[in-house]
């Protein structure tokens, strides 16, 4: 968890008496109801320790005796599909209504429509993918009750605190395997003292890592080396990969679809800002009724995924409603939807979520925010339990303050409001 928290007044209410006022106990719970009611996703945080390194062994995973594999594939098949879908319903919708698709309302209602079958929570409306990811075989859930933050009070976490006692509100936990080609041919990994020392065709050195943590292993045709840290050195047909397996809570994709098409109209419906406001905005979100001062946690990982989500409605067609060119933050292509000219939308190219998944994601590596030092302080003793069972890995974040850090650099200027190392 993260070196320092914000300071913190709170403390435990006292109970009113026999007058009939309301205390601040009843008034919490009836709030935090009415937070569950009207917002889904309000309790989904993520527990990125508990099972972490049982569910990240390379090259599969196992949590109470179910694997846990790269779950990448899966989910872009499934977000191809529903926008495949979705571009279908929106062509026939505007053949109905003769509709040009370079009509400003037709693009507005192709966002719209995109960020309710593939976003959430959006209350009263579709939002097809979230079943899909909650209830796939390969991911797994950590009871709330049994999480890292089963010891908040209902006085101190409205949402996690009330929910912890009753239900199971946990976000599912979901496992991806993001792959960085180190040697595209005729590369070799071998020890040198206490290192791997990988190898180009010409025998230069491209890489080294500290020594693995067991010997190389074969699996599907592919030799690996698990490194301590919990990634792997791949090699397979003379090509070398590092493979750095993180893992995300199904929440993420709520923040990435919903959050991010919420940063991507305050950007592009109206007069132009600066993306710096723009974030210190979403950082406002995270610590609002709706983010911490319900839950107590204040999410880097959410602040991340609404970024690569406000990147992924940027790019979907290169520019704001009004048609004024939009880039990418990041400065990665823009465009993957066209119009014909007539009614038809067509995808150009499709959706990889490798192109905005990272390790900031991944809420042991981008160190959350706990609200305050009573709170963190719950958190850490449940670390140290954990850590008692597993000596040989670590149980503080960041887990790796190295990737993280690396990570930070792909955010430039942006990273100080987006990564918490």
């Amino acid at each position: 968890m993260p070196p320092h928290s914000q300071p913190s007044r709170s403390h435990r209410p006292a109970i009113a008496g026999g007058d009939g006022a309301r205390s601040p106990v009843v008034a919490g719970c009836t709030l935090a109801l009415l937070l569950v009611a009207t917002t889904p996703a309000t309790a989904k945080e993520s527990d990125s320790f508990t099972h972490r390194w049982e569910a990240l062994a390379f090259p599969i995973g196992e949590v109470r005796g179910e694997p846990v594999p790269d779950f990448t594939d899966d989910l872009n098949d499934l977000v191809n599909t529903l926008f495949a879908d979705t571009l279908e319903e929106l062509n026939q919708e505007n053949r109905r209504l003769n509709r040009d698709c370079r009509d400003p309302a037709a693009q507005r209602r192709l966002y719209h429509r995109v960020r309710n079958a593939l976003g959430g929570p959006v209350v009263f409306t579709r939002n097809r993918l979230r079943p899909a990811i909650n209830s796939h075989p390969k991911n797994f859930k950590i009871p709330l009750p049994r999480s890292i933050y089963r010891d908040f009070p209902p006085w101190r976490s409205i949402s996690l605190g009330l929910l912890s006692k009753f239900g199971d509100k946990m976000a599912e936990m979901v496992r991806f395997d993001l792959e960085e080609e180190l040697v595209a041919t005729g590369g070799e990994v071998a020890p040198r003292g206490a290192v791997w020392s990988v190898s180009g065709p010409a025998g230069d050195e491209v890489a080294r890592f500290a020594a693995a943590d067991r010997r190389p292993a074969t699996a599907a045709g592919r030799a690996y080396y698990r490194l301590a840290n919990g990634q792997a050195v791949v090699t397979e047909d003379g090509r070398v990969t590092l493979v750095t397996p993180i893992l995300v809570g199904s929440d993420k994709f709520s923040h990435f679809f919903f959050r991010g098409h919420l940063l991507y109209r305050r950007l592009a419906g109206g007069e132009p800002g600066r993306l710096e406001e723009l974030l210190d905005y979403n950082y406002g979100l995270e610590v609002s009724l709706w983010g911490s001062k319900s839950t107590g946690v204040a999410a880097y990982g959410d602040l991340v995924a609404n970024f690569q989500g406000l990147r992924f409605y940027i790019r979907l067609r290169g520019e704001s409603f009004d048609g004024r060119p939009m880039s990418d933050p990041l400065g990665a292509d823009t465009g993957f939807v066209d119009c014909d000219g007539g009614a038809v939308w067509r995808q150009t190219r499709p959706i990889d979520l490798r192109d905005y998944l990272d390790p900031a994601w991944d809420e042991a590596h981008n160190c959350n925010l706990v609200r305050s030092n009573g709170l963190l302080a719950m958190v850490e003793r449940r670390l140290d339990d954990l850590a008692a069972g597993d000596s040989e890995h670590r149980y503080r974040c960041p887990v790796d303050r190295e990737l993280i850090e690396r990570t930070a650099e792909r955010y430039g200027r942006f990273a100080p409001r987006l990564i918490n190392a």
